[in-house]
């Protein structure tokens, strides 16, 4: 009797096994040939919120602040670096502290403040907004489109020359410039990004014979070398070169520069043409030539703080 209920008692239990790994097989199978969720949303197309002079499609959340230092020093090498302005060390051509804060997962605001770059110009305050459009997903759209724009304030001393560029004393308007951009971005795989963005700048007071408004191209791309580092870069095409710039020897913005994250920090140790931040700086009024050493060491650094928790 005892011997009846062991194999009885052996053969259900094999039945039983048996049964559970044909479950599972089935279910490896219904999961291997079911279709990917269409709607599932790339994420992190880039680090943070801007490559070196260009900036992303990446949007502070809801509630978060992001609070971020930009620096440029001086020339590294020409007439104006070397080794007696210790490589531009000795110089700074360009400071700027911003906030940029969430207001939805979609829609930023910022305000910033910067030295300015050496370009006439200075002491200047930005307000600046960012809304995403549209997100891109796997196996769907294969886009991410957002929109950026804002405007800039000099608070400098007037001018009081008639045909300076800086003479501010017939309107205040004529302290105000203006920038837009539409940016279109892809992360191509998990090491590979590109970005690219028309972009127009318009400045209410210009010297005789340059233009008021200008259009521009901007590229960009991230390619990441490790889980925390990665190789940045961007590059503006002024479209539309006025004569006046061309007679200054007017040269196209260029960036480059290592991206590092550091735990609640990201940081960009970067190399730039450009002295200014500001796209209604350094677009119109670059003339820094790479050739002639004209080429600065700088830095990004970004910290986010959570401010308002759902």
């Amino acid at each position: 009797m005892h011997l009846l209920k062991s194999i009885l008692l052996g053969g259900y239990t094999l039945t039983t096994l048996s049964l559970s790994s044909q479950q599972d097989d089935l279910t490896k199978l219904l999961d291997s040939i079911a279709p990917s969720n269409s709607s599932e949303p790339v994420i992190a197309t880039f680090k943070t919120t801007r490559l070196i002079n260009l900036t992303t499609i990446e949007q502070v959340k809801r509630g978060e602040l992001d609070f971020r230092i930009a620096h440029r020093f001086g020339d590294i090498a020409g007439n104006a670096g070397g080794a007696s302005e210790f490589f531009g060390f000795d110089n700074v051509s360009d400071i700027r502290f911003s906030f940029d804060y969430g207001l939805t997962d979609k829609w930023q605001i910022g305000i910033g403040r910067s030295k300015g770059g050496g370009y006439g110009q200075s002491q200047v305050f930005d307000l600046n907004t960012k809304y995403k459009i549209k997100q891109q997903s796997n196996n769907g759209f294969p886009l991410a489109i957002s929109v950026h724009g804002g405007l800039t304030y000099t608070s400098m001393e007037s001018n009081h020359t008639l045909s300076s560029s800086e003479n501010f004393d017939k309107t205040i308007a004529h302290r105000f410039n203006y920038f837009g951009q539409i940016l279109f971005a892809r992360k191509i795989n998990d090491q590979f990004s590109v970005i690219l963005a028309p972009t127009i700048v318009h400045r209410n007071l210009v010297t005789l014979g340059d233009n008021n408004t200008h259009f521009a191209i901007a590229a960009g791309a991230r390619a990441k070398i490790s889980k925390r580092v990665a190789i940045i870069g961007d590059y503006y095409q002024v479209l539309n070169v006025s004569s006046y710039q061309k007679a200054l020897g007017h040269q196209m913005p260029i960036g480059l520069g290592l991206e590092i994250e550091t735990g609640g920090h990201v940081f960009h140790a970067l190399f730039s043409t450009n002295t200014g931040i500001m796209e209604s700086q350094f677009l119109p009024n670059n003339t820094a030539k790479f050739t002639a050493g004209q080429v600065r060491l700088g830095f990004n650094i970004s910290r986010i703080f959570t401010v308002l928790k759902d």
